[in-house]
Parts: structure tokens; C-alpha cells; sequence
């Protein structure tokens, strides 16, 4: 090669660092080490049948992105996942709703009933992601202390605007593709599945997708999974749910119908995967 002294490649055949070039086979080696023991959580919602078959599994160190057009579902939805982590699976999560009161929030869980636990800042503070994951620490710390074991692998995050200041904001576009980054980055570190609810930019399509969603297309391009929601302006407590993207599975434009429950949470009714299954199932 090209400048290569024998000296470099004395070098270079004996580096030693965290960095240096492993085989496929050693990788896995380290990472079977690494996990002995450790717990693995796939965890799937018995409300959502076809869309657990879309995406197998929501999995620890995922970040998914949630969103929709305004009154579309997308709070009641992870509500509804919330309640459903804990009844299934003993799982808590932890909540940075930025957008309403603290007693709206929980007064507007189905049926009026929070988890038996979940965490939440005392108060918010927007437009700081480190103050963010500051509070992710205290929540998991805080969450094996009181409980005797850790319970905490959900965060909800309503929603991403609210973690950086766009009124001083030069590049929005860039700024939350800075933080999606850093939020992957404690997902998989720390073990957790994060969502990260994010407002629509004005579409004029029907069917909206998360490349509609607001000043950022870092969003589609670093989350693990995207959903985008919407209401059927002809049927009364019913909305959508698309799969955009699951990069695990490979699943593109999935869609699954939800009711709105009297109980006040969503269930999966159907789901359409293209034009020729949804003129079969009637409806759209």
C-alpha cells in the first residue's frame, strides 16, 4: 500500500484500542459476552395484533417517531401503550409532556386510570436536551430504588419542539437532527424505548407520512420506526396508524385502523396494507 512503512504496519498490525478492527465472529463473541445475564425485552401490545406482526416487536435501544395530524390520536395512542406496558409487562415509563398541564395529562388517560407507576418531571424545562437526559438518569435511579429493581424502559416525549429553543434557532432542520442523534445514542445506552412525538408540517394529502413531519427530515432518516396517525373524517372515533418504516422488519405503509373505545382507549380493528387490500376490506 501506498506510504505504508514498515514501521506504520508494525503499527498497525499491533493497535490495541477500543477502536480497533475486529473480525465478524469476535464482534459477536463480545456481544454474546456482554448480554449474558442481561435481560432482553421484546415487547408486543395484545390490543395491536397486526401491527405486532408488522413490527415483531417494540425492543429495548429503539427510538420511534410518532406523528400526525393535529387531534389525530397520537397523545390517546401512547396512552394507551403506556397503560398496556405496565398491564402486560410490569413496564413503567417516563413522561416529557411539554404541551398541556400537568392534571389534563393524567386526567386524560382512558378511563381516568394512571399507571400504578410512571414518572414525570415536577416541572418541565424546554429547549435543553441535556436537562433531558439529566432527568432520564434521575428517573431510572430514582425507579430501582423505590421499586427494588429496575421497572423504567418506556420514555414518551411530547414533543421534540420543545427541546431546543426555536426562537433562537438558526437551523431547526439541523438542531433536531442533533438531538434525535443524542436521544438514539440514550436509547441504546441506557436500555430504553423512546418516543418521540413530533408535530406535521400543513399537508394537503389525505394520507399523510412521517416525511411530514415538522422542519426535520433527520426524523424518518435516524428513527428505528415511524408511525404517522390521522383521523377518518366519516367514521366517528376511528383513526389510523401508519407504519412508514420499520427498519428491524423492513415493513413500509402498513396501515391498522384504531377505535376509540367508550373506555376511552384505542384497540386495533383492521389493518390495510395496500389499494387492493382496502378496496377488499372496505373501508378508506
Amino acid at each position: 500500500m501506498k506510504d505504508m512503512t514498515p514501521e506504520r504496519t508494525e503499527k498497525l498490525l499491533n493497535y490495541n484500542g477500543s477502536d480497533r478492527i475486529i473480525t465478524f465472529q469476535e464482534k459477536q463473541q463480545e456481544i454474546e459476552q456482554v448480554n449474558q445475564g442481561k435481560e432482553t425485552k421484546k415487547i408486543t401490545i395484545a390490543k395491536f395484533p397486526d401491527m405486532n406482526r408488522a413490527i415483531k416487536y417494540f425492543g429495548l435501544g429503539d427510538l420511534i417517531l410518532l406523528t400526525g395530524k393535529p387531534k389525530s390520536g397520537k397523545t390517546l395512542y401512547a396512552q394507551t401503550l403506556t397503560l398496556d406496558f405496565q398491564k402486560e409487562h410490569d413496564i413503567s415509563s417516563l413522561w416529557f409532556q411539554y404541551e398541556v398541564m400537568p392534571e389534563m395529562f393524567l386526567e386524560s388517560f382512558p378511563e381516568g386510570v394512571i399507571p400504578l407507576i410512571g414518572y414525570l418531571p415536577r416541572e418541565m424545562k424546554a429547549g435543553s436536551s441535556n436537562w433531558l437526559e439529566e432527568r432520564i438518569d434521575e428517573a431510572l435511579i430514582k425507579d430501582e430504588a423505590r421499586n427494588g429493581q429496575r421497572t423504567l424502559y418506556a420514555v414518551f416525549l411530547d414533543h421534540i419542539h420543545f427541546v431546543f429553543d426555536i426562537f433562537k434557532s438558526r437551523n431547526p432542520s439541523i438542531e433536531i437532527g442533533q438531538i434525535v442523534r443524542q436521544l438514539k445514542t440514550i436509547a441504546i445506552e441506557k436500555q430504553l424505548i423512546i418516543f418521540v412525538m413530533c408535530h406535521m408540517k400543513k399537508v394537503l394529502t389525505d394520507e399523510p407520512s412521517g416525511y411530514d413531519a415538522r422542519d426535520s427530515s433527520f426524523l424518518m432518516g435516524e428513527c428505528d420506526k415511524s408511525f404517522t396517525m390521522w383521523r377518518l373524517q366519516d367514521e366517528e372515533n376511528i383513526s389510523v396508524l401508519k407504519v412508514d418504516v420499520d427498519r428491524r422488519t423492513g415493513a413500509l405503509a402498513r396501515k391498522f385502523k384504531l377505535l376509540k373505545t367508550p373506555k376511552g382507549y384505542f384497540r386495533e380493528v383492521a389493518e390495510v396494507v395496500d389499494d387492493e387490500q382496502t378496496d377488499k376490506r372496505g373501508w378508506l
